[in-house]
């Protein structure tokens, strides 16, 4: 996983659950924020058309969060790839590039 911040883009969206459960383990939302940038994480501002893609890639079979969603469509935007731990996004048939870390 060495290497996946430096230069990494977050939605606003999907940083907001990062800081929640940053949150839950005692840690402060502005301190965390400051120190995922120090490593070269960048914040994107959620656009309209990022929540239009959010709402295309839902359907009933795949259970996706609001938050992967935003995730996938984030990366569909940027023509980049999304990480994540759950094996199942690289199944989903939806053009982004998925790369599972666990």
């Amino acid at each position: 996983m060495d290497g996946l911040i430096l230069g990494a883009v977050v939605s606003t969206v999907n940083l907001s659950e990062v800081l929640k459960k940053a949150r839950g383990q005692g840690l402060e939302p502005t301190e965390t924020v400051q120190l995922l940038e120090s490593y070269g994480l960048v914040v994107s501002a959620a656009t309209k058309g990022d929540a239009i893609l959010a709402a295309k890639f839902w359907e009933p079979r795949t259970h996706l969060s609001l938050a992967d969603r935003f995730c996938l469509g984030l990366a569909y935007r940027l023509g980049a790839r999304a990480v994540t731990a759950d094996r199942s996004w690289a199944d989903l048939g939806t053009d982004v590039e998925v790369l599972a870390i666990r």
